[in-house]
């Protein structure tokens, strides 16, 4: 997302002022037209304080909780206009109890990739009115985190980590104008199979979609709004299908704000929503996030140097 601070400009001039100003869009995956790098950390918190059951009731968890926290450390880089990749490692601490049993586990999480090609090089329009523009993501999960099968405990809290490798490929139809943008976002992520585990044997694939609007308050600030569903399909073992799919509906909530030096703050809440018969076999998660990002604009130093030349 971009940040436009008037709506009386023309389309060139709407461009350029996106451009000077970039993104606050809160997202350490994505980056303005005009930036080329950016540096983040991120705190969040999940808890679940309720699970869908497989009628589709939401119940309480009474006896048992959890309580997940994650730093993650993460950086994007904008070679050019039309392509990004970025890296994000997370530290986590997880709090498992049941009854009077509390465990507690600590260790790196799963190391994720991302890339992105965004055909039309992410310049905004003057209106939010027009064709949506589509840009397309790849999403590869490395198990850097420690898996379930080498976690003590018997909880599951020292599990930071999937133990498996996946690959998601994404899609995103957005349109961007001077005071805010829309957008619509489809994803899913698939698991490769594991050398030490029996043929025909996969986790569920982890998929969402979702919608958001932002609006530009200002220079230096973006409030989003948006929702959507998430969950996990069948896994499979020797072949077979394996468990039920799940199914998470959620809003989201998130502002960012932009302060000196590239440096921008954001802050988001993203809870699950208790529509009758939607949410199936899985938690209802509530997730507050905040985070810190560096973002530096203009062209790579070597590319610029190239184009001086």
């Amino acid at each position: 997302m971009v940040l436009a601070s008037s709506q009386f400009l023309t389309p060139s001039q709407a461009g350029a002022a996106a451009c000077c100003i970039g993104s606050t869009s809160g997202s350490a995956e994505r980056l303005g037209p005009c930036e080329w790098l950016g540096l983040g950390l991120s705190y969040s918190l999940h808890t679940a304080p309720a699970s869908w059951t497989s009628t589709g009731e939401l119940r309480a968890n009474t006896r048992s909780h959890s309580l997940d926290q994650r730093w993650t450390t993460s950086f994007v880089l904008r070679p050019n206009r039309y392509f990004e990749l970025g890296a994000a490692l997370p530290l986590v601490l997880q709090v498992r109890s049941i009854d009077e049993q509390t465990e507690l586990g600590v260790g790196p999480g799963d190391l994720r990739l991302t890339f992105t090609l965004d055909p039309f090089g992410g310049q905004p329009s003057v209106t939010l009115k027009g064709p949506p523009l589509p840009d397309f993501g790849l999403t590869v999960q490395l198990p850097t985190g420690i898996p379930l099968e080498h976690s003590t405990g018997s909880l599951g809290a020292g599990a930071t980590g999937t133990g498996w490798a996946a690959v998601g490929p994404n899609l995103r139809l957005s349109r961007t104008g001077l005071n805010g943008s829309l957008q619509l976002s489809l994803g899913i992520e698939l698991p490769l199979p594991r050398p030490d585990v029996d043929e025909g044997t996969l986790p569920g694939s982890a998929w969402s979609g979702g919608f958001s609007g932002a609006w530009f308050v200002n220079s230096k600030a973006t409030l989003s709004l948006g929702g959507g569903v998430r969950g996990v399909t069948r896994g499979r073992l020797k072949g077979e299908l394996l468990g039920d799919l799940s199914v998470e509906p959620f809003l989201a909530a998130s502002g960012t704000f932009a302060v000196k030096g590239g440096t921008r703050l954001s802050i988001g809440i993203r809870p699950s929503i208790p529509v009758p018969f939607l949410g199936r076999n899985g938690d209802a998660q509530v997730i507050l996030t905040m985070g810190i990002r560096r973002v530096w604009k203009g062209k790579m130093p070597a590319l610029k140097h190239q184009v001086d030349q």
